[in-house]
């Protein structure tokens, strides 16, 4: 797996898990719907804007991480 491919992966699997219906999901989930609104409402809506704002640097920083070289184990 090349480096390009597990961060495309990783930035994925942050849109999918921070996209709207998926917040809905979890926020409005009808077992635990009063938990979820006071607890993880805030959180989610809260990390969304951090997230992209994450991707937006990754992605124009992104020939800054090819440079750095990984410890063999």
């Amino acid at each position: 797996m090349t480096v390009d491919q597990l961060q495309e992966g990783f930035w994925k699997v942050n849109r999918e898990f921070y996209s709207i219906p998926s917040m809905a999901k979890r926020i409005f989930n009808p077992f635990a719907l009063r938990r979820s609104l006071i607890i993880f409402g805030p959180m989610n809506i809260g990390l969304w804007p951090a997230v992209r704002k994450a991707h937006r640097y990754f992605e124009t920083h992104r020939h800054d991480f090819h440079n750095v070289r990984t410890v063999p184990h």
